[in-house]
């Protein structure tokens, strides 16, 4: 019997291997948020270059990698401040924030309040007031 020749409808091997670096790197990012210290690092990590990373993170979910970590980071900070008693410097630290201020202009910039006044208003009973 003859060999059947069906067209593959796929994704290029290029592609297959953009979505992978993508994932991966959004993976890694989901679960080491916090000893993460930029996207260098991660790089440095899946060994490929920081503007080709940047390029295939934008193009799969429309955000550069900073801002998702950055958005990872804050998302856990939110869930950190509500469900326990850490002071806001530990809770910026286990994020992977270094610095107080870093954390807090973040915060602000992202949720609208400052870590302390979002706990503060969680505390009282007002809603979620991100942005």
């Amino acid at each position: 019997m003859g060999e059947v020749n069906v067209p593959f409808n796929g994704p290029s091997q290029p592609e297959v291997a953009r979505n992978y670096w993508a994932e991966k790197g959004k993976d890694f990012m989901d679960h080491n948020y916090s000893q993460l210290n930029g996207i260098g690092q991660l790089c440095e990590i899946l060994g490929i270059s920081q503007g080709y990373f940047r390029g295939v993170f934008y193009n799969q979910f429309k955000v550069s990698p900073k801002r998702y970590l950055t958005s990872v980071r804050i998302e856990h900070a939110m869930s950190m401040l509500k469900d326990s008693n850490a002071k806001v410097c530990d809770v910026a630290w286990e994020v992977g924030f270094s610095q107080r201020s870093g954390f807090d202009n973040t915060f602000r910039r992202l949720v609208g309040v400052s870590p302390s006044q979002y706990r503060r208003q969680l505390l009282s009973g007002e809603k979620d007031m991100r942005k």
